[in-house]
């Protein structure tokens, strides 16, 4: 007797359901979906342009070598440091993304700090920041842009600087 009602009620659930499904019709009307805005591309660039060189912490001879590039790259990553040291993948990534630079073999960076393997050492020292705003692009005739800026350095030793 149980399996008998437990198989009527299956029954009338699934043909429950079959009914509500095919009682379902897609709309015929058109639903006008709101289309974002076209951002206008120089906005993108400044945006763009600002949230690299406000990343940015290798200026000047600290481009001409690795090392230097990681150092600072460093300070760039410091939010994903396990204590003193930040995975080499991490630094690897940001100096490609960053500069165009493959660095491929960590074991000369930093030789005389501590080591522990796949990981670089964070080495201390104060270092400027520098703050970008107010971005202005002029494209060249070549297809490159010039970007000009408003920069504010805060030094280590707590003196800012405007320019």
């Amino acid at each position: 007797m149980k399996k008998k009602y437990t198989v009527c009620i299956i029954l009338s659930l699934v043909l429950m359901f079959s009914f509500s499904a095919f009682a379902v019709k897609p709309s015929d009307k058109q639903v006008n979906a709101a289309k974002p805005a076209a951002a206008d591309r120089t906005e993108v660039l400044k945006s763009r342009f600002l949230n690299m060189l406000n990343h940015n912490f290798a200026y000047d001879e600290a481009l001409d070598y690795n090392e230097e590039l990681v150092n600072c790259a460093a300070l760039a990553c410091l939010d994903m440091r396990d204590g003193d040291f930040i995975a080499e993948r991490y630094i690897k990534d940001y100096v490609f993304n960053m500069y165009g630079v493959d660095i491929e073999d960590f074991s000369g960076i930093n030789a005389q700090f501590p080591k522990k393997e796949g990981f670089v050492y964070i080495v201390p020292r104060g270092f400027s920041v520098y703050k970008h705003s107010g971005a202005v692009i002029s494209f060249n005739e070549d297809g490159t842009c010039t970007v000009t800026t408003s920069v504010t350095v805060n030094a280590h030793d707590g003196e800012a600087l405007t320019g």
